[in-house]
């Protein structure tokens, strides 16, 4: 809804991908005044074009050896240290990791793993987050703290599977070296696991049990 001095204009910028999206907003809602509406408008945004903000995730535990990939090469990681969308870290023979999300949500990977942050959004108007993880070598452990908007995402995916979740523990393993595998263990809630990438057929995955799946069958 509108508020006092608002115009399509600034309702764009603030919610969409940019001011430009004025002339889209005017002829969805058939706005004759786009610099003079009303305060308390209801106004239709299109789900496509609302505007993410990009999220960070932060390094609360290092041990051992562990790097991050920022900017074309891998660098020590610290504790503290800010991860943004996009990078990469690993963990060497002996190290171990943990990350904290906005939501306290924490991840760890034990030794001679590597995750990469491929998204880590959150839609401005709705507040709903978008975040997805590549693991292309060893395991993460997960608790994830529970999504409370319908279209929230949190998956985890490798070569073989995607896991996605709204809330739980588990954990999934990716054996890069050997038949190229992927495990998925359910430690608590329960864990949608599908293959080629794709959730909309996903097996449901309860608590104490898990599923094994290669790139090829499951």
């Amino acid at each position: 809804r509108t508020q006092a001095g608002d115009t399509l204009y600034d309702v764009a910028t603030r919610y969409l991908q940019g001011p430009d999206d004025w002339q889209l907003l005017q002829r969805i809602n058939h706005v004759p005044a786009p610099k003079h509406l009303q305060p308390g408008t209801a106004l239709k945004l299109p789900v496509v074009r609302l505007r993410k903000e990009k999220l960070t995730a932060r390094i609360v535990a290092v041990q051992g050896s562990a790097q991050r990939w920022s900017g074309g090469a891998y660098a020590p990681l610290a504790n503290n240290t800010t991860l943004a969308e996009g990078e990469r870290v690993r963990t060497g023979a002996n190290g171990f990791v943990t990350l904290e999300l906005a939501d306290g949500t924490h991840m760890s990977l034990p030794p001679d793993s590597q995750l990469e942050l491929k998204t880590l959004r959150r839609t401005v108007l709705t507040g709903m987050l978008d975040r997805v993880f590549e693991l292309t070598r060893g395991e993460v452990d997960s608790e994830v703290t529970h999504l409370k908007k319908r279209d929230a995402r949190f998956q985890i995916r490798s070569p073989s599977v995607v896991a996605g979740v709204r809330g739980t523990r588990f954990r999934v393993n990716y054996d890069a070296d050997g038949n190229a595998a992927t495990r998925v263990e359910v430690l608590d809630g329960t864990v949608g696991v599908a293959g080629k990438q794709q959730l909309a057929d996903a097996t449901l995955v309860h608590a104490d049990f898990g599923s094994v799946a290669t790139s090829s069958r499951s």
